[in-house]
């Protein structure tokens, strides 16, 4: 009886301290040629923090400890695939692959390390609203791999690939840290 009255007081300090951290300041800084300016901290519902106000193209964002940016994207890259690679299947009719580049930089003192999962932790999403999920790479050069670690002020680059739909030109990235519950979700627009 006693263990059990320790571990739920100490799940209880657990939650408690949990639930009254602040929710993540998302830093977003645009491009110099975006009609948003510069560095600015974002509050809740602002840019790249909702589905229908990504931060734009080639902004970088910074959450928790990493900064993110998208380098470019591909798209139509089903040429691309399937020229360097004969393993890659065709998309489902009226689909096409849409590759991601993104540059990751982890924040934290030179001692200190960020772990993430990209191919977990980045999905694509229609405008519909439909979660699409990492497409599997095959032998493909700078594809990003299951966990990525970096001590801090170290940066890293790599590619998603998804099959999405042709006729949706609208389909924005979005970063959901797993081990985050504050709930931290970030959108970036693809073009």
């Amino acid at each position: 009886m006693k263990h059990s009255t320790s571990l739920i007081t100490l799940v209880s300090i657990v939650l408690v301290l949990a639930c009254s951290c602040p929710a993540s300041q998302v830093i977003v800084s645009t491009p110099t040629n975006s009609p948003f300016g510069t560095s600015i901290a974002q509050p809740p519902e602002s840019l790249g923090t909702s589905r229908d106000n990504p931060a734009p193209f080639g902004s970088s964002i910074t959450v928790h400890s990493i900064t993110i940016k998208v380098d470019q994207t591909t798209r139509p890259a089903n040429e691309f695939l399937t020229s360097s690679n004969v393993f890659y299947l065709t998309p489902e009719p009226g689909n096409e692959y849409l590759l991601v580049e993104l540059s990751i930089t982890c924040n934290l003192p030179s001692n200190e390390k960020c772990s993430l999962i990209p191919p977990v932790e980045f999905q694509a999403v229609t405008s519909a609203g439909n979660v699409i999920n990492v497409t599997p790479l095959i032998e493909l050069s700078g594809q990003f791999e299951f966990g990525v670690e970096l001590f801090g002020e170290a940066s890293t680059t790599g590619k998603l690939l998804y099959e999405v739909p042709q006729d949706d030109e609208n389909i924005i990235l979005l970063y959901e840290p797993m081990l985050d519950i504050s709930g931290t979700k970030v959108f970036m627009a693809l073009k």
